[in-house]
């Protein structure tokens, strides 16, 4: 969790670079008093509307990247795009790979968020350059495809990205050539040379940044999530400190609730921090979820690992997701098997039994029927609880 004093010279950075970014048009260009005027207010009340919204989504944890998603992300990313906005003012009208702005930053900020500042920093090129109505519009068509591209791009197979390359570069090239010529009735041999420079820089910075960087944000992620479990995590030494007990059943069901999510190709670190936290409520007593989820918010938890913990046992809705199916009905086996003792959960035929009796009877239940959880992903799930020692 970043410090106040931290992400607050992380905002006073990126009003420093608004205003330094457009100071470097307004050097660049001659404009007159009123159209000064006019763009810096236009730049303010954007800039507000933008860090106020941006504050309320990174507590509310619902940017795409989650908790990995910082204020240093965020200045990074508004910086990097006022330079290349800035490199864009020098490239040939109509052949700038503005695509590359709305699929780097999605990554960072969201769809909705990436668009809507890369349609910013469009108008703001077009205003600073003046440069036609014709112009403005095949940028803002193409950074709408390169957003659109860039969210199929997050979950693509290695396969299906190159399909998208090879999308991102006929749109860079047939898309400028298109509305040059609707321009100018005629394009010859330099405008075409330009459009291919322009798709090849477009995807070749594709390739090698926003591969880089969802491979980081994936890497983060990760390590965020790693860091909540940890045993020297202040919560978690809490929980040792209330109860060994309570510690050891938290290890387990956090450990086999990353297996089984793993088996059926769910999110694992999301199961295995939920599943550690799943009873959290206990160290505070009634009400039990509630004072779980004022934990967890405290200690800037997920939204996604808290939407879990706020389904524990079933109490307040059933499991929507199919993480926090696993987590619940993992949860209550681990439980079942502590109560019994030892001598009767020493066989491997007894354990088995118990595996299955009790899935089974939440099943039946009807406990899972909210989740989407697939009866051949119930299968799996029990069958990998059937090969794993529970009580390890």
């Amino acid at each position: 969790m970043i410090n106040p004093s931290k992400r607050l010279k992380y905002i006073l950075g990126m009003i420093f670079i608004f205003v330094l970014g457009n100071i470097s048009f307004l050097y660049k260009k001659e404009l007159l008093l009123d159209d000064i005027l006019g763009i810096l207010a236009i730049n303010i009340a954007f800039l507000v509307v933008f860090v106020f919204c941006i504050s309320i989504k990174r507590i509310d944890n619902v940017l795409p990247m989650g908790e990995a998603t910082d204020y240093g992300k965020i200045f990074a990313s508004v910086l990097f795009s006022w330079i290349l906005v800035y490199a864009f003012s020098y490239c040939p009208q109509y052949f700038v790979p503005v695509i590359c702005i709305s699929s780097l930053l999605s990554c960072v900020l969201g769809d909705l968020d990436s668009l809507c500042l890369t349609l910013y920093f469009i108008c703001i090129l077009c205003f600073y350059c003046q440069l036609s109505n014709n112009i403005l519009y095949c940028y803002l068509l193409v950074s709408i495809i390169g957003t659109m591209l860039a969210n199929v791009m997050k979950w693509a197979t290695q396969r299906e990205k190159i399909y998208l390359y090879i999308i991102y570069f006929i749109v860079s090239l047939i898309f400028p050539c298109i509305f040059y010529y609707r321009a100018n009735n005629r394009i010859s041999e330099k405008e075409i040379i330009f459009a291919f420079i322009n798709s090849i820089v477009s995807v070749l910075i594709i390739i090698i940044a926003f591969s880089r960087l969802q491979k980081r944000v994936q890497e983060e992620v990760r390590g965020n999530y790693m860091n909540l479990i940890d045993e020297d995590y202040p919560l978690a030494r809490d929980i040792r400190a209330y109860s060994m007990a309570e510690y050891a059943h938290a290890r387990r069901v956090s450990r086999l609730s990353a297996k089984c999510a793993e088996e059926i190709g769910a999110d694992a670190m999301r199961c295995c921090v939920a599943g550690f936290y799943y009873r959290l409520g206990k160290m505070e007593g009634e009400p039990e979820i509630d004072n779980a989820l004022r934990l967890a918010n405290e200690h800037c938890f997920p939204a996604s690992v808290m939407e879990i913990m706020e389904e524990y046992g079933c109490i307040i809705r059933k499991p929507q997701t199919v993480e926090s199916a696993i987590v619940h009905m993992v949860d209550a086996l681990v439980q079942k098997m502590e109560v019994l003792d030892a001598d009767t959960m020493s066989s491997t035929w007894n354990q088995d039994m118990v595996t299955y009796q009790t899935l089974n009877e939440l099943s039946g239940a009807g406990c899972y029927d909210e989740s989407k959880l697939g009866m051949n992903q119930f299968l799996k799930i029990r069958e990998c609880l059937v090969a794993e020692d529970i009580l390890e």
